[in-house]
């Protein structure tokens, strides 16, 4: 038995000498052979670099720079095509009306839209007419919104005519959904307003003067204070507008709700409704009140 296991350890060993004996008898041959492998394949791999770059830049270079301009301006084109679709509409500007006051003083309203879901704006604006124009002002537009815009009180020698309003300084911000997932449940907690009592007189005597007066209750109904709200206030008749004026008011906490009242001084027009728009930028971190004030 142990006679039987010696030999087949010779016959391994044996095949395993044999192996050994022939490597190093050929390994030099080996070397020569892979040597002259490697350089077949890198002679083969030049040469195809070679033609590659004969054949594009001398052969047929006018069909490639011809591939390479198409391609620029089809990628261009594509670029120009999407940047247009994912960019800002202009802002939409209504008809522009001018209200007489006393005292040689007119209001001057339009309504402005932003038909951009998620982009809001600010810009600045002025009403310009036949002999002049006013100062100018800064204004904001959020996403989606319509809203009026005013410019109150403006002093002029007659009444003025063709008015119409000029935007400029138009700044867009896109809203970034990773911070605003869902805009309209942003806004709603902090702009949440409540207006009841919304009336309008004409017949109130001040120093023997007959003047109007708007009224309405406020309650802010979000968790947020702000240090100065402003609110605007439209007398329509029928669907049209035809008197405006703004107010404002201080340190409006959460939770509180507060009368307002506005005169109304100059011609009264017939007013068969009252209309409070509240008017703030929440994007605009100064317009709320510290937690504690």
């Amino acid at each position: 038995m142990a006679n039987g296991l010696l030999r087949e350890e010779e016959k391994e060993f044996k095949t395993f000498y044999k192996r050994a004996l022939w490597w190093v008898e050929h390994r030099e041959i080996l070397k020569q052979i892979g040597l002259i492998f490697w350089m077949i394949c890198d002679a083969i791999l030049i040469i195809y670099a070679s033609w590659g770059l004969i054949d594009g830049f001398v052969l047929n270079s006018d069909s490639e720079n011809r591939y390479v301009a198409t391609a620029a301006i089809v990628g261009q084109t594509d670029l120009h095509a999407f940047t247009r679709a994912h960019a800002a509409k202009p802002i939409g500007v209504g008809e522009t009306s001018v209200f007489p006051l006393s005292d040689r003083r007119y209001d001057f309203y339009t309504s402005i839209s932003n038909p951009n879901t998620s982009w809001y704006a600010d810009f600045e604006y002025t009403f310009s007419f036949k002999d002049g124009e006013t100062t100018t002002q800064n204004g904001f537009l959020l996403p989606g919104e319509e809203k009026p815009l005013v410019f109150l009180a403006h002093t002029a020698p007659t009444r003025p005519m063709s008015a119409g309003v000029r935007l400029s300084n138009v700044h867009w911000h896109r809203i970034d959904r990773h911070v605003i997932p869902d805009y309209e449940q942003w806004y709603a907690d902090r702009m949440n307003f409540s207006f009841q009592n919304i009336l309008f007189t004409k017949d109130l005597q001040v120093d023997s003067q007959t003047i109007g007066q708007a009224s309405f209750e406020v309650k802010n109904r979000s968790a947020f204070s702000f240090w100065e709200p402003n609110f605007f206030i439209l007398l329509l008749r029928g669907n049209s507008v035809v008197g405006v004026t703004r107010t404002t008011l201080e340190q409006f906490k959460t939770g509180e709700m507060r009368e307002v009242k506005v005169n109304w001084f100059g011609p009264l027009p017939a007013v068969s409704k009252v209309e409070v728009i509240a008017e703030m930028n929440p994007f605009d971190k100064d317009v709320f009140m510290s937690l504690g004030k």
